[in-house]
C-alpha cells in the first residue's frame, strides 16, 4: 500500500512471465521441432547471448554450455532430432555450431518465427 510502484512492477513482471510461459506451451503443443528449436535458441540468445565480432558479427553467441540433449529436453524432442535439425539450420546459415557452442543469426531466426 505504501509503495504502489513496487506492486505495479511485480504485476508487470509476473504478467510477462505468464505470457512467455503460455507462448512456450503453445509452441511445444503445436509447432514442429525446427520451429521450437529456432524459437528457443533465439530466446536464449536474446537473454544470454554475446554479439559476435569480425566474420561472425551477424551471429549472437550463446553464453551457455548446452548439449544437444539439454536442448532436446527444453523443447520436448529427442536428441537425434535436435542434432539433425541443428545440422540443417547450420546449412541454412541460421546457426553455427561447435563443441557445446552455438551462435544464432537473430535476424534470420526472427524472420522464421514471425512468418508463422
Amino acid at each position: 500500500m505504501k509503495r504502489p510502484q513496487v506492486a505495479l512492477k511485480m504485476v508487470s513482471i509476473l504478467t510477462q512471465r505468464i505470457r512467455e510461459s503460455e507462448e512456450m506451451l503453445e509452441n511445444l503443443a503445436f509447432r514442429d521441432v525446427r520451429y521450437r528449436l529456432i524459437y528457443l535458441l533465439s530466446k536464449l540468445a536474446k537473454t544470454f547471448g554475446q554479439a559476435g565480432d569480425g566474420h561472425t558479427s551477424r551471429y549472437t553467441h550463446l553464453d551457455l554450455n548446452l548439449s544437444h540433449q539439454d536442448l532436446a529436453n527444453m523443447i520436448g524432442a529427442t536428441r537425434e532430432s535436435v542434432s539433425v535439425t541443428l545440422s540443417n539450420l547450420a546449412k541454412e546459415g541460421i546457426v553455427t555450431t561447435g563443441r557445446k557452442e552455438i551462435a544464432v543469426d537473430l535476424r534470420k531466426a526472427g524472420e522464421i518465427i514471425e512468418e508463422r
